[in-house]
């Protein structure tokens, strides 16, 4: 039974892990949890249960003591980049305990970004576990580096891992300014038009008899009328002659006869109209991914004829993965590596309070390499999965956050960690 309900959601897993994967480098601190394969921090050692867990005395992270970062007799540091993707606020807070028999074990944590830097000091943490944070540092430019650096020693010179233990280290990044908006370009091609009108004159000839003494005055009277004619019209106006004549009274004849005038059409106008501007807008681009998952798991048959290939040439969208995370069947039957492709395109910030415990209830008994992509991939400080338990402890993450948020105010009454800042 278990083989056929594997069979039924590998497809559907393939389709998860073929999308893109977020950034998990950006604005994320990666092993909050210290754990001995989760990655992230430069400076320590990952193997070995015994002595030689610190050889050289050297820090160890995860096999001296599970989930735990531990320090040895020589004054060695740990570190981790963070890029912080546009101007923000940065804070680091860690939790941190001594051993009972090596009370006196100090370190030191300095959290720094492009041109400013805060300094814990050198502090003594209790012998029991403890909160511990600095102020905070403010990016000013998209992509900025921002370093956690941790370091320690014993107080005896021990050979072991006998200095102080870091339990939790976690960092909080708010943006101080709205990305940038684009507007889209917009071209506009003009149009030209061009009207020709033209407008004909015509003149008529009048031919009249009169008798001896010279005629009386013949008057021709010319009127021109002047017509505005709108765009795209031709219009022909034909102009007659005025004439006055006097009827003859003799019988002596004498023929006059009036000269045509031709007078030259006037050359073509041409008027241009300036056109109505057309828009271009860019053209819009639509990604289909495919079916939901519930419609996945509800068709098996369809499924098993899709190739491994033609499944990862697919695309899965960020709710489809949010349900592969929450589905525990899927999470008995994949790898680590492939449960840390899962969890990487999970939306964390955009994750309801039910989604949120239904991921918790799907993991907490899940395999532990899938625990260990869990712990490794998604930050369990930001309010999701506070019922989550890790590996290695005995209680949740919210009591863990009491715990940092307790110590730090017990610790910024007291004032037993001291703190500088330098601008450099």
């Amino acid at each position: 039974m278990r083989w056929t309900r594997a069979l039924i959601f590998l497809p559907a897993v393939f389709l998860a892990l073929a999308m893109p994967q977020q950034v998990r480098a950006a604005d994320i601190l990666v092993n909050t949890t210290f754990a001995f394969d989760g990655g992230g921090w430069d400076g320590a050692l990952t193997t070995g249960t015994d002595n030689g867990a610190c050889a050289g005395g050297q820090p160890n992270m995860g096999t001296w003591s599970a989930n735990r970062l531990s320090f040895s007799y020589v004054l060695t540091t740990v570190s981790q980049q963070v890029v912080i993707s546009v101007p923000s606020t940065v804070s680091f807070f860690w939790s941190s305990v001594n051993r009972s028999d090596q009370p006196n074990a100090t370190a030191q944590v300095t959290l720094a970004d492009a041109d400013e830097s805060l300094d814990s000091g050198s502090f003594v943490s209790p012998i029991t576990d403890t909160a511990g944070s600095l102020g905070t540092v403010t990016t000013t430019a998209d992509d900025e580096i921002v370093t956690v650096t941790i370091s320690g020693r014993d107080s005896q010179s021990w050979v072991g891992c006998y200095g102080t233990q870091f339990t939790v280290g976690a960092l909080d990044v708010t943006p101080t300014a709205p990305p940038p908006t684009t507007v889209p370009e917009t071209t506009t091609v003009p149009e030209t038009t061009t009207t020709t009108t033209t407008v004909a004159e015509t003149t008529t000839t009048t031919t009249s008899t009169t008798t001896a003494p010279p005629p009386p005055a013949t008057t021709q009277a010319e009127t021109t009328t002047t017509t505005e004619v709108p765009p795209t019209t031709t219009t022909t106006t034909e102009v007659p002659p005025t004439t006055t004549s006097q009827p003859p009274d003799t019988i002596v004849p004498t023929t006059e006869q009036l000269t045509t005038t031709t007078k030259p059409l006037p050359l073509p106008v041409n008027i241009s109209v300036p056109p109505a501007p057309i828009e271009t807008t860019p053209p819009t681009t639509t990604t289909t991914y495919p079916a939901t998952i519930p419609a996945i798991v509800a068709e098996p048959d369809a499924i098993e004829s899709l190739s491994v290939t033609a499944i990862m040439e697919q695309g899965v969208s960020p709710e489809q993965a949010t349900e592969l995370a929450m589905s525990a069947e899927v999470l008995d039957s994949i790898s680590g590596d492939q449960a840390e492709e899962v969890f990487s395109a999970v939306p964390v910030d955009a994750l309801t309070a039910e989604q949120g415990q239904a991921i918790v209830d799907a993991v907490q008994d899940a395999p532990a390499e899938v625990r260990k992509a869990f712990e490794k991939v998604i930050n369990l400080f930001g309010g999701q999965f506070d019922e989550y338990v890790p590996l290695g402890s005995n209680i949740p993450i919210s009591s863990r956050r009491t715990l940092v948020v307790i110590g730090a105010t017990v610790m910024a009454a007291s004032g037993s960690i001291p703190s500088s800042r330098r601008k450099t």
